[in-house]
This record gives structure tokens, sequence and C-alpha cells, in this order.
């Protein structure tokens, strides 16, 4: 994946490559009239795809247009296939924990066009998440079915393990021909190895006006940020500048707080001038105690 970021747009190109394989697979008829054998074989397919990428505040958009190039040796017969795989994904953040996102997929083959439409919500919470996704392929050049779903999530078991679980019904796939299946998959993760030791939160004693002030220097965002945490309901609020510093001044009642910042171009950052905590899903968010 290469390209240039700027200003929450990234432009630029991902490349990537497939092995794969069949497997012998033989048909009986319930009347054992006749039985046929599809013989082994395998391949590699190649992808290069211009992509531009859109990221705002709550909303972001990613376009692409790949060339596929597939190669593929069955019982000593090969085969060359070129398609197209045009697709668009627009995805919104009603709240911080909750992004939805519709999907449409347009794949040219040598036969016709397979156009491909599907949505999907994830949900995240501090102990995890929760997602789901369905799509449909809206052509009459595959058989039946053409509709894929699924669900999964992830759970935090502490701050070294994690538990994951998901489950789906694939559809065929018209560049590899397979057959639909239904797969599920089950992980669980431990991180190894001596933790750092905590780092101690800062506190912030509220002003004589009942406010907190909570500030950023200057040079670590080139536009406004945004502040997000247990003290907002985890919505972005903007910050402001006041001479070296963006800052914003909030009635945040006495208690120990997790919070981030927000760049304009809406990824997450912590500075290195913050304390900061493990928040049970991967990551890490700065800790705040108001007297």
């Amino acid at each position: 994946r290469i390209g240039r970021e700027r200003k929450g747009v990234w432009l630029g190109v991902e490349a990537g490559g497939e092995f794969f394989r069949y497997s012998e697979t033989t048909y009986t008829e319930e009347d054992g009239v006749l039985t046929q054998t599809e013989p082994a074989g395998g391949g590699v397919t190649l992808e290069a795809a211009p992509t531009l990428e859109i990221q705002r505040d709550r909303w972001g958009l990613e376009l692409s247009s790949a060339l596929v190039q597939s190669w593929t040796r069955i019982s000593n017969l090969d085969n060359s296939l070129i398609a197209l795989d045009g697709a668009a994904v627009l995805t919104a953040a009603p709240t911080p924990r909750v992004e939805i996102g519709v999907i449409g997929r347009y794949l040219l083959l040598p036969e016709g066009g397979y156009p491909h439409l599907g949505v999907s919500v994830q949900l995240s919470r501090r102990v995890g998440s929760v997602w789901a996704f369905g799509g449909r392929w809206l052509t009459e050049l595959m058989e039946s079915p053409r509709t894929g779903y699924g669900v999964g999530g992830r759970v935090s078991l502490g701050e070294e393990t994690g538990f994951l679980a998901s489950w789906q019904q694939e559809p065929s796939d018209p560049i590899y021909a397979s057959t639909p299946r239904r797969t599920w998959s089950v992980q669980v993760s431990r991180t190894l190895g001596r933790r750092p030791a905590p780092v101690p939160p800062v506190s912030v004693p509220p002003p004589a006006d009942g406010l907190v002030a909570i500030r950023l220097p200057v040079s670590a965002a080139e536009a406004a940020p945004f502040v997000l945490g247990d003290f907002t309901e985890w919505k972005p609020v903007a910050m402001t500048r006041a001479g070296e510093f963006w800052e914003v001044r909030l009635p945040i009642p006495s208690g120990v707080y997790r919070y981030g910042f927000r760049s304009a171009d809406g990824s997450w950052f912590l500075p290195d001038s913050v304390p900061r905590a493990d928040d049970g899903m991967g990551g890490e968010s700065a800790v705040l105690v108001v007297p």
C-alpha cells in the first residue's frame, strides 16, 4: 500500500496477490448413473488498485478501481483471466461507538458484469465490539445462493487476553468459481512479555470558574482537533486556538476519566505528553483525574 495523505485525503495504490488451489472433487447422481470428477488444480491472482480515501469527522469515503490478472492451471490446461474490479465504500459514525457502512462493487469479467451491494454495522464498547454484514450479487449470471452475510464479535478478557469469534455464509466468487460455503472461526490471543509500569494519571485542579481546561500544543495538530471521552459521552468537542495551545474548557465533575483526541481528518491520536492506559480493546486512552 503506497500513497500519500494530506488533510484527511489519501491517494495511492494498493497491490496484492493470492495463491489458491482446487482439490479434486467427484460428483455422483442419486441413481448412480453418472460419476463426474473435477481434477485438482491451482493458480495465482495479482491485483493493483488505484485508491482514493477521504476521511472527515463522522464519515469516510473510499473509491478504488482494480485491474485483476489471474492464471489457473487445471489438468495440464492453462487459463488466463483479466477482470476490472471497482468499489465504493461509504462509512458514517452517528456516534463514536457506532459505524455503519454501505459497499458498492462492480466486477467486469469477459462474460459480463457482476454488480454487488452490501451493508455493515459495528458497535464498539469498552469491553469489546460486535459487527454484522450482508451483501448480494445482483446478477443472473451466478447461480443461487447469491447472498452473503455474517456476524462476529471480540471480547477483552483482561488486559492481556482477547477472544474473537465469527460466522459467515459465503456465496460463490465469480473470479475463482468457488462453491458457496459456511465458515466460522474462533481466535484467542494472549499478549506475552512484561508490561511496562503504569503511568500515574495527571490530576487537574478545576479553575475558579468550575471549568476544566484541556490543552494541546499547537505543534500537535495542524488544524483544530477534537477532544472526546467519558466526560463528553465520547462525542467529539472542537478545540480552539489559545496562544500556543489548542484548548477547550468543559464542566467536568470530580472523578477518573478516559479520553483522547481526534484530528481534523478523523484519526485518533494521543500526544506523548499525556499519561495513558490500556483501553481494554487492544489500544490506549489518556487518563484524567479531576479532584
